[in-house]
């Protein structure tokens, strides 16, 4: 495997996860005295479906492939492709049997389809730029009263929906289109796709290209996303980076179109009545807004290029979101940190508690509060310059039954320790809330035990 590795995310090698099925957070390794060798580290990894024995093969029911278990442990699976690990082997037996060839023979086994990745047509805008998009997307959208009358129920008031910006995304065009065809009108308090696109247009014209969710459909500008709030999500700069939708809609059907549970159940009784495989999906309850979509094409000498569908377009990537309490003026709001997975979570905890809270966009993406930003600091280093003393990590109270995202805490306790800075964990009863907003919204801050890590 050599003792040299080069780490690539990813969503910048622009390949999948064959243990995940995602991009955002896992890795790819490439051995420097075998640069033909992959190996992907699955950041999510939580235990299940992988032998405890190393050396057995892996088919990830994603990629389509076969792999190696290479190595195993509870943070972790590390996987090396089949025929590279075996090009490499030569002569080794597998757990299940399977000879390598050995000799000259080797490195001519069964090799890989070449497949390229095209160059994007545009780069991801810098903070600033992504800022001053989402600002004006954001001037163009209402809030639905449904939207806020959810929000209401989760502890937010009308004077925190607007200091945080929390909007409303329409329904796609087509969808309402479709709709009055059919004699329904769906009401809504915000505009067409359309006029949005083109009152962003009007403002900004091009330089909306390279910001995630915005794309260039039928030579005029777009975005992407089901119907659902929006929250935007700032950077230890306050730059809006990211948008994170909480989708109306959780069901996808077969084109991807996102649709009323409903509806998902009909299409699924009629195709499983026709004996064909039903292809609808159930996605997450929330989704960045994103404008990427992998497509293909064969060149003359067969060779696959993969490209991004939605022209002009750019992944959202995992930003962390950086919230500072507005309606509370405690003095430990700038001595006090606290970390949790959510933008919802960490608006309402901020607020509760009068901490500053970091959104840590899934457990195990904290790394990136201690990677140099374009400022040429990491947030860490800016939050201990503006006088942070202390760091509280909250993450969900199931974190006790999910040994991943245990390991992850730990992982991060021990990162905040090396950066200098006292951290303390906190815990309550999973009975009351499951995450730190449910407990403060349904008990009290009394409910909360506080742990300091020494």
């Amino acid at each position: 495997m050599g003792s040299m590795m080069e780490f690539v995310s990813l969503a910048k090698a622009r390949e999948i996860c064959p243990v995940c099925g995602h991009n955002d957070w896992c890795s790819i390794a490439r051995p420097h005295d075998n640069p033909q060798a992959s190996l992907y580290y699955c950041r999510r990894y939580a235990g299940y479906g992988f032998s405890q024995e190393l050396f057995t093969r892996y088919s990830s029911s994603y990629t389509g492939q076969e792999y190696v278990v290479v190595s195993l442990n509870n943070e972790r699976v590390v996987l090396q492709e089949i025929n590279e690990w075996m090009a490499i082997h030569p002569g080794y037996k597998l757990k299940d049997g399977t000879r390598a060839p050995g000799g000259a023979n080797a490195m001519a086994f069964k090799p890989k389809k070449q497949k390229v990745f095209d160059a994007p047509e545009v780069e991801k805008l810098p903070p600033q730029s992504l800022n001053e998009v989402y600002r004006a997307f954001l001037d163009e959208l209402v809030l639905e009263d449904k939207h806020r009358e959810y929000l209401h129920g989760e502890g937010l008031t009308d004077k925190l929906i607007e200091a945080y910006n929390i909007k409303s995304i329409p329904e796609y065009d087509n969808f309402l289109q479709s709709n009055r065809q059919n004699g329904r009108i769906v009401k809504s308090a915000n505009k067409t796709r359309k006029q949005i696109s083109f009152e962003l247009y009007k403002k900004l014209g091009n330089n909306i290209a390279g910001t995630p969710g915005f794309y260039v459909k039928d030579n005029a500008w777009t975005f992407s996303g089901p119907s659902g709030l929006v929250i935007p999500v700032p950077d230890i700069h306050g730059n809006y980076v990211g948008m994170r939708i909480r989708v109306d809609k959780r069901w996808r059907n077969a084109n991807g179109y996102t649709i009323t549970e409903e509806q998902f159940n009909k299409e699924k009784r009629e195709a499983e009545a026709s004996g064909r495989p039903y292809q609808g999906t159930q996605c997450g309850k929330y989704l960045w807004m994103s404008s990427y979509k992998d497509a293909s094409r064969f060149d003359a000498n067969g060779v696959e290029h993969v490209y991004n569908a939605m022209r002009y377009g750019v992944r959202a990537g995992c930003p962390a979101g950086f919230y500072f309490p507005v309606s509370t003026a405690r003095k430990n709001a700038k001595a006090t940190i606290c970390l949790t997975e959510g933008e919802k979570k960490s608006i309402v905890a901020s607020e509760r508690l009068g901490f500053t809270f970091i959104d840590v966009p899934g457990v195990s993406a904290w790394g990136q509060l201690f990677e140099k930003d374009s400022s040429g600091e990491s947030p860490m280093e800016i939050l201990k310059k503006s006088g942070v003393k202390m760091a509280i990590v909250a993450f969900d109270a199931d974190k006790e039954k999910n040994r991943a995202v245990l390991q992850q805490q730990n992982n991060l306790v021990n990162a905040l320790k090396a950066a200098h800075i006292a951290t303390a964990i906190v815990g309550w009863d999973i009975n009351i809330g499951k995450g730190i907003d449910d407990l403060l919204v349904h008990g009290t801050e009394k409910d909360l035990h506080f742990e300091l890590v020494m």
